[in-house]
């Protein structure tokens, strides 16, 4: 199917839901009630199914056309998953319900909730119900980690440095000065955290505020991967990455004097206790690498765009700042 109007795209959600339906009661869909750039999603209420539905509409990077690929990944992870998380569903995850691979569509349980980006970012809401909610985050991730443990592995920071040196493209932005400084501090740091054991588990791939719906007690984790097994800093690291670049946004600024209490609390309620020296060093280590790893992409892409590239680099820069003083502090 080839790039469709929203009027054929709601069809198909119809014939989807309708082959489970008495021909005398067609399923209502609405929508599309969200979108983003490879995605769209719609809501349906069927006869068959006592609850709502929400219905995912998967799109290919690359064409345009409905990935089948993605559909068939996000329902089995999703039936990989829940079975795994607490029966009481106050940390959860959609019930997957059904699927249509060659159409690129997923019908899972429909929450009615708002994302943890849209509390952060709403000026209104108190500080200390967000800290609350932080620190919730940590624990769902912690849930879903623990239901699908793996064995334990190793953190190999020197091949990453390595490979990362690698792979710099050859920017101006590698003359400035916090740059430069992030990079040797990552080489001097690297050996101290090498081959040190860290617990392994399966990912959830995109783990970010935008993924984790509240919806009153209840925390929802959506958008699941969940096809890959590494070290669980690996759903850690970019999770507190995104929020570090959200307070410099119009959006978080509100945020930045109580950064450090948000990271607290949401690695509190994952280790459940304070992170060791050892997890704290390799934490800050790897938080470091991405952000100069996407930093380094990043001024690449904005190379015709100055007044853009040139905030991009402020932003970066603030971070990265912030980052080797943490680096340093946990060392």
């Amino acid at each position: 199917m080839k790039k469709e109007s929203a009027d054929v795209q709601l069809e198909l959600v119809r014939r989807f839901l309708a082959a489970d339906e008495p021909r005398s009661v067609p399923p209502l869909v609405k929508g599309p009630i969200a979108q983003g750039q490879y995605s769209k999603v719609f809501y349906a209420e069927t006869a068959a199914c006592p609850h709502p539905l929400a219905v995912k509409l998967c799109i290919s990077h690359l064409s345009g056309e409905p990935d089948s690929d993605d559909a068939r990944r996000q329902f089995d992870a999703l039936q990989a998953v829940e079975p795994y998380m607490p029966h009481d569903r106050m940390y959860t995850v959609p019930r997957p319900y059904k699927l249509d691979a060659g159409n690129g569509l997923v019908a899972i349980e429909w929450f009615d909730g708002q994302t943890l980006t849209s509390y952060l970012r709403n000026l209104r809401y108190p500080i200390p119900k967000m800290l609350k909610m932080f620190g919730r985050a940590g624990t769902w991730l912690k849930h879903f980690h623990s239901g699908q443990y793996v064995a334990p592995g190793t953190f190999d920071a020197v091949k990453r440095f390595r490979y990362f040196q690698a792979n710099l493209t050859q920017s101006a932005l590698h003359s400035d000065r916090t740059f430069v400084h992030a990079c040797e501090l990552l080489e001097q740091k690297m050996d101290d955290i090498e081959n040190q054991p860290f617990s392994r588990a399966w990912l959830h791939g995109d783990f970010k505020s935008d993924n984790l719906l509240a919806c009153g007690d209840r925390l929802v984790g959506i958008d699941i991967h969940a096809h890959d097994q590494n070290l669980v800093l690996w759903d850690i690291v970019p999770f507190l990455n995104r929020f570090g670049l959200l307070i410099y946004s119009p959006y978080g600024w509100h945020l930045k004097r109580y950064r450090s209490e948000f990271e607290q609390h949401f690695l509190h309620g994952y280790f459940a206790r304070e992170s060791t020296p050892r997890e704290a060093a390799a934490i800050a280590w790897l938080r470091l690498l991405i952000l100069l790893q996407q930093w380094d992409q990043r001024h690449l892409e904005l190379a015709h765009n100055l007044l853009k590239r040139s905030v991009n680099d402020w932003i970066y820069r603030q971070d990265a700042k912030w980052l080797c003083a943490k680096l340093l502090q946990s060392s």
